[in-house]
């Protein structure tokens, strides 16, 4: 058996990462960050157009800058190309991107609901101010 010591402290992320899920028409983005003991969601459901895109990031980078984030970082499933008015203007913006599994996302989903399932209550989720 090996034993190693580690770093207590845990070393948040530098940036916000906001998933999409990207249709044919719509977009919707979701995002959670906690900071002074309290948590925070980022919704939006916007069309799949360029300029209602845009927006919806730059309220993104409005909330990570507030919140002392150093960025944005926009994940999405591959859907077939409608992705890429995504990516496209979200790295004309200046931020990150990738794409994530959905299996994985699926696997997630999974998880919330079983937690609710177990505990009763779904997570407790406060808003503003930051």
């Amino acid at each position: 058996m090996k034993v190693v010591t580690v770093e207590a402290k845990v070393k948040s992320s530098e940036v916000l990462v906001v998933a999409c899920d990207v249709g044919s028409e719509w977009v919707d983005s979701y995002g959670k960050f906690s900071r002074d003991g309290r948590t925070y969601e980022v919704r939006d459901h916007v069309r799949r157009r360029t300029r209602d895109i845009e927006t919806m990031l730059k309220n993104a980078q409005h909330v990570a800058t507030e919140a002392g984030f150093a960025g944005v970082h926009v994940v999405c499933e591959p859907t077939g190309g409608y992705e890429r008015m995504l990516l496209g203007s979200a790295r004309r913006l200046g931020c990150q991107t990738g794409y994530v599994s959905g299996q994985a996302v699926n696997r997630l989903q999974i998880m919330v609901w079983v937690f609710t399932l177990f505990t009763g209550s779904a997570v407790t989720l406060h808003h503003g101010p930051w």
